[in-house]
């Protein structure tokens, strides 16, 4: 499996995982494609609401309803879940090789959002 199909699958089960009960299928469905957009590039809420075919108000509503957090928190776990997998895949050598991949400019942010979401900072992964 080509690792782009592989991020791809890590990020559609976490989706799902964070996804309310009382989501539609048509919903469900849209999630394998916010997963593959997501593992290609940083998704902005206008291209998430072309793939959920909404408006860009219904995307911030719909998204809200689903998964009970604004649109931009989502799209931000959704970037820090991308790095977790490429931090556990990858070999970097230092932060910075990893900032540049993952073209995140600002290294403090990124760790302070890293380490709220999972507990700990990116460079003891890659430290390892």
């Amino acid at each position: 499996m080509k690792q782009h199909e592989v991020l791809t699958s890590h990020l559609e089960k976490w989706l799902r995982s964070e996804l309310r009960k009382e989501a539609d299928e048509v919903t469900i469905q849209h999630i394998y494609k916010i997963a593959e957009a997501a593992a290609l590039s940083k998704l902005t809420v206008l291209q998430l609401g072309k793939i959920l075919k909404r408006s860009r108000r219904q995307t911030y509503r719909v998204i809200h309803h689903l998964y009970k957090k604004p649109a931009g928190k989502l799209l931000i776990q959704i970037e820090l879940h991308k790095a977790h997998y490429l931090l556990k895949s990858m070999k970097f050598q230092t932060i910075s090789e990893f900032m540049d991949q993952i073209k995140w400019s600002n290294q403090f942010y990124f760790s302070l959002l890293f380490k709220s979401e999972f507990g700990y900072h990116p460079k003891t992964m890659i430290s390892k």
